[in-house]
């Protein structure tokens, strides 16, 4: 794996570099200040829902079922007092007829990728 890095621009607002280009900015809204980037905690929905896409494409590849129109959504659950991130919105959504056997392939397949694996607590 290649290395992030993150560089404070001004405030709240970051820039991410992937093998020296920039990929990504991110920012936080505050009462004096709208952010027009993602928050952290969705930058860490979209590391989630790349993974999770990637996780079912493999599946896919491996057990022969297809995946037309596959769509994620990924709503990051955020609680004020403490602000903390407590969870995750998710939706999947696919084209088509599906066995159960498909259906449980590509539920664990999601729920199985590196991201969600490490999010897991202990």
């Amino acid at each position: 794996m290649n290395k992030i890095t993150a560089k404070r621009i001004e405030g709240f607002k970051m820039t991410f570099s992937f093998n020296s280009k920039q990929m990504l900015m991110s920012d936080i809204t505050t009462p004096d200040h709208v952010s027009e980037y993602p928050d952290p905690s969705e930058v860490l929905s979209m590391a989630l829902a790349s993974c999770m896409l990637s996780s079912i494409t493999a599946s896919s590849m491996k057990y022969g079922f297809p995946i037309d129109d596959l769509n994620l959504s990924i709503e990051p659950i955020v609680k004020d007092t403490p602000h903390e991130l407590t969870g995750f919105n998710i939706e999947i959504s696919m084209r088509g007829e599906y066995s159960d056997k498909d259906k449980q392939n590509i539920e664990r397949s999601a729920r199985t990728c590196l991201v969600a694996s490490t999010m897991k607590p202990e």
